[in-house]
């Protein structure tokens, strides 16, 4: 409780008289007069309220003298409003100018960086002064770690123990005989997320049970920035056109996180990134499967102004070129984003893969269940993958003896599908069933030609003729 300089001692009493006339002016300044506790009001005696906060209770003075003067507060007095006692906040020496955030430079995970202040107050208390310190979150969050403070100390923070970390809120106290000075470290936790810079608000108030004792600073405001930044190329999955077809496609290089830059730590201005994109073969080679690598529009390189937003992007455009030929169900390369100027930022750099979808049908041949004792084998090709389209499709095989040979198989040579199917019919082939024990037997069935380029020549499948007869005992 502060006595404002308002409230002059009694004339008689040598004990400084603090007489609120209500129980409102109590709850907000406190009281301090002499007397006894009364719930009884007599106006030609008076009442008075002493205590503060909850404390506060009426009292009726025992006797008012002519000479005997308990003066009433109002709250009038002091710098800055009630209670008389001005809060300065301190950095580096220095009287803070609130009317500018305080940036401070995110760093990585388990940085922390930490700014202190030196809370004081203006003039010298003559009882207890109490003010919350409070930390508010905005874009940033306490929960999630982003900040916090410590407070405490010895020498000028104070006679209280060492440093704590500190949950939201703390009380500040000041005694009369304590140094005006105290120090509050706020802390900044760094990490690796790109993210847009984010906020948060330092405040000083009026404590709830000493509220007109200090008149509170203006609030200081924080902006942590961002200095984790993504250049990411986003990928895509293209459907491969026909021989003479060729399909542009849009592509995204996107800029992730806002670009504030760096050097050793040193916080400089918004910096600007420039880049560019290459590629880089995979199954799918420049020239024949895709070409012409464009920024849209034409602008080499790409230029990201310096923003405080979480992502910026920049269009750029590369031909897929499609054939009639056969190729692995999934083609692929990769664009890579690349530096141009690296100035102050050293940005991740993470590529994106461009897949083709191979849009040919695929015909396959299949032969199964020789047996002796049915005298035959099955045989048929089919489509795999999509279907044939207003057309047959066929494949043209033959046999290459194995442990069987011509007395123990005959196989025709070709299979087909027929238009607009899936599956072709089942053909056979003859196998001799003799009377004596050979084991199994077998031979090769090797593609030589398809209407559909999945089985080159040369690829071959094996045939096992299943043997009937017992063996010699």
């Amino acid at each position: 409780m502060i006595r404002p300089e308002a409230c002059p001692a009694p004339s008689i009493n040598t004990t400084r008289a603090w007489c609120p006339t209500s129980n409102e002016e109590c709850q907000v300044n406190g009281g301090n007069c002499p007397g006894r506790e009364s719930g009884n009001t007599n106006p030609s005696v008076g009442v008075f309220w002493g205590g503060y906060g909850k404390a506060c209770r009426p009292y009726r003075v025992k006797e008012v003298l002519p000479d005997q003067v308990y003066p009433v507060c109002s709250g009038a007095g002091g710098a800055g409003g009630a209670g008389g006692m001005e809060i300065l906040i301190e950095n580096e020496d220095a009287t803070l100018d609130m009317t500018e955030p305080i940036e401070v430079l995110e760093g990585g995970d388990g940085v922390k960086t930490q700014i202190i202040f030196d809370i004081k107050l203006a003039s010298q208390p003559v009882d207890t002064v109490m003010a919350n310190l409070e930390l508010i979150d905005g874009t940033a969050k306490m929960s999630n770690l982003d900040f916090g403070y410590v407070v405490g100390g010895r020498g000028r923070r104070g006679r209280r123990g060492g440093p704590v970390v500190a949950a939201n809120r703390k009380v500040l106290i000041w005694e009369p005989d304590e140094p005006l000075m105290k120090q509050v470290t706020v802390e900044i936790n760094g990490d690796t997320i790109e993210e847009e810079n984010e906020t948060f608000v330092l405040r000083i108030s009026r404590a709830k049970y000493n509220p007109g004792g200090v008149s509170p600073p203006p609030p200081v405001n924080f902006v942590i920035l961002n200095d984790d930044v993504t250049l990411q190329v986003a990928g895509i999955t293209v459907e491969e056109k026909n021989t003479g077809q060729i399909e542009t496609v849009n592509l995204e290089l996107m800029r992730l996180g806002a670009t504030i830059g760096s050097n050793d730590g040193v916080l400089l201005a918004p910096t600007r990134l420039t880049a560019s994109v290459v590629t880089e073969d995979g199954t799918a080679i420049a020239g024949s499967d895709y070409t012409n690598l464009n920024l849209v529009p034409n602008l080499d390189p790409a230029v990201f102004p310096p923003l405080p937003t979480l992502t910026d992007s920049r269009v750029f455009t590369v031909d897929i070129i499609g054939d009639n030929v056969y190729e692995q169900l999934i083609e692929q390369f990769k664009i890579l984003p690349t530096l141009i100027d690296t100035t102050n930022l050293m940005p991740k750099l993470i590529p994106g893969v461009v897949q083709i979808n191979d849009n040919e049908p695929e015909i396959t041949f299949a032969i199964w269940d020789c047996k002796e004792a049915t005298g035959q084998c099955k045989y048929n090709a089919s489509m795999s993958r999509g279907t044939t389209v207003n057309t047959e499709s066929s494949i043209t095989w033959y046999t290459v003896d194995g442990t069987a040979d011509s007395a123990d198989y005959s196989c025709a040579v070709t299979a087909y599908v027929p238009m607009n199917q899936i599956n072709g019919p089942v053909g056979y082939c003859s196998v001799t069933d003799d009377d004596f024990y050979e084991g199994t037997e077998t031979f090769e069935a090797i593609v030589s030609s398809s209407s559909e380029a999945d089985y080159a020549p040369g690829d071959s499948l094996n045939a096992w003729i299943l043997d009937n007869d017992p063996p010699p005992s």
